[in-house]
């Protein structure tokens, strides 16, 4: 059986969530048994904090009164949050309970995934953090003190957007790097101008200085049999294919993620406009050939 200390956070969150669903109203000790027949052993309160604290962040679970029930409150915008959730964190979590027949490109994403709720909780009220977080480039830890915007998800990772109050700029931070977090009510939160959505417009991945224009760019189609390929999987939502010019373009902010997708394509695309992206993307393939004819 697993206990506490080793059946992961998410899961028995995830096995509770279901059991609520299928259930309209459900005593503690009815969810702390389902929970044992699934072989996880935690305490009853552990599951009353699982159903007050951290599910409660996500959809609105009710304790009816004078009866030891609980139930999930199923308006329109709570089971659209449901499907919202499942469609994200919900359901890359459900990789812990089927990581044995179920293969993701990066298990490395599944790291602080427990951590979503309250920081979504975070964007949505508008609560500032103070968050130690470990850098990639230098594995250095630093804490900032943020205004959530928002969680971005790009290749099965999380990323939280926020204002970070020292710079006065937006940042991306991956959740898998965060040590740890807490909300800081003495600190002000400072709302940005733009929401989520309107900052990662015209924007494929996440790297970005937000202040980055979108270019008009148009590729030459060199091999027809890439073009179902890019049909099936468009690099973004202003992709525009020209099957009789042989031509793709796209309106988007020239980005690492942007010129990479280009590169893998060598030599089926070539870029025609602008000259400036062109030019670049020669020089990195310039350099590639350069280390390979060593």
């Amino acid at each position: 059986m697993k206990n506490s200390a080793s059946a992961p956070v998410i899961e028995r969150q995830i096995l509770i969530m279901e059991y609520l669903q299928q259930h309209k109203e459900c005593t503690l000790q009815a969810i702390y048994q389902y929970l044992v027949e699934k072989d996880i052993i935690v305490s009853e309160d552990t599951v009353e904090d699982d159903l007050k604290v951290n599910l409660a962040s996500i959809v609105e679970i009710e304790k009816i009164k004078n009866r030891n029930y609980y139930t999930i409150i199923n308006d329109a915008n709570t089971l659209t949050l449901i499907r919202q959730w499942s469609n994200a964190s919900f359901l890359m979590s459900k990789a812990l309970l089927y990581k044995d027949v179920l293969a993701l490109e990066e298990n490395k994403s599944f790291g602080n995934l427990h951590l979503l709720p309250q920081l979504l909780d975070s964007c949505k009220y508008k609560k500032a953090l103070s968050v130690k977080y470990k850098r990639r480039y230098d594995n250095m830890v630093k804490t900032y003190q943020l205004s959530p915007i928002g969680i971005k998800e790009y290749e099965t990772r999380f990323y939280l957007v926020a204002l970070v109050h020292e710079h006065k700029e937006v940042r991306v931070f991956s959740v898998d790097q965060i040590q740890a977090f807490l909300l800081t009510p003495a600190i002000k939160f400072v709302a940005y101008k733009d929401s989520l959505a309107t900052i990662f417009q015209h924007t494929i991945g996440v790297s970005n200085h937000f202040n980055d224009e979108p270019k008009y760019t148009k590729a030459k189609i060199l091999d027809e049999n890439i073009i179902p390929y890019f049909q099936n999987k468009p690099f973004h939502v202003s992709q525009k294919i020209n099957k009789e010019e042989k031509t793709i373009e796209w309106y988007v902010v020239h980005n690492i993620e942007f010129k990479r997708k280009l590169l893998a394509f060598y030599p089926e695309l070539q870029i025609v406009e602008p000259i400036t992206l062109s030019q670049n993307i020669k020089q990195c393939i310039n350099r590639i050939n350069t280390v390979y004819d060593k």
